[in-house]
């Protein structure tokens, strides 16, 4: 049997917990907000190296602290959920992710056009080139498609409500249809409970700290000792 959050989910606004899963909790939008604003300063990190000569080697930094920073910002975004996105929004964060996915295979693939050692790996000369011509190179789209990115986070950042009242105020019912979880037609709106019934068939059933163990050791034990013996006994 599961255990559950101290108190009924129900009762507070600190967090919404239903059939053993979490979909919102206070804490984790102030992290993500946090996140959403190093985005931004990294980006803008990015485009003053890139435009500023004496500090280009910065650039890669900056880009690689605004990929990662996205990626923890994707991430607490999971656990704000109380009715969801509209849709003019989804639309937006899908150009963040087609941006993001675009810009980044284009700089990869011009550093293997371009193999000259680090930390000038993004940044051969063009100069001699025709400045339409310098508009159509991979380091062009690259720098691009990853502006849009940035444009869409400050968009969104800017014209979301930061006032610091965020609640996880709403909790989920069944729809009143028959589904493989529920049989709601002609029923009440039901609400879904806390604790699954069926929890049991969970991996992380016996235990959350043995499960966390398991996922996290056990990778790294079994990545050492392949790589020990890689070590040892391959020629190569």
């Amino acid at each position: 049997m599961s255990v559950g959050y101290p108190y009924d989910t129900q009762a507070t606004l600190d967090y919404t917990y239903s059939l053993d899963r979490l979909s919102c909790v206070r804490e984790m939008y102030f992290i993500h907000v946090t996140f959403a604003y190093l985005v931004v300063f990294a980006g803008i990190g990015c485009m003053v190296c890139r435009a500023y000569s004496p500090w280009r080697q910065w650039h890669a930094i900056f880009g690689r602290v605004y990929i990662l920073c996205m990626l923890w910002c994707m991430g607490t975004s999971l656990l704000i959920h109380n009715v969801g996105l509209p849709v003019g929004v989804l639309i937006s964060f899908l150009f963040v992710l087609l941006g993001l996915t675009v810009g980044w295979a284009c700089i990869v693939i011009h550093k293997i056009q371009n193999p000259i050692p680090y930390p000038y790996c993004y940044y051969q000369d063009t100069k001699q080139q025709k400045p339409a011509a310098s508009m159509f190179t991979l380091k062009a789209a690259h720098g691009i498609f990853m502006f849009m990115t940035w444009f869409n986070i400050v968009g969104r950042l800017f014209a979301s409500n930061q006032s610091g009242d965020f609640s996880c105020h709403t909790y989920p019912v069944y729809k009143q249809l028959d589904s493989a979880k529920f049989k709601g037609l002609h029923a009440n709106l039901t609400f879904v409970p806390i604790q699954d019934p069926d929890f049991d068939r969970m991996p992380w059933a016996a235990s959350l700290a043995g499960w966390s163990v398991g996922i996290s050791l056990g990778p790294l034990l079994f990545a050492f000792c392949i790589g020990s013996w890689w070590v040892s006994y391959a020629k190569d």
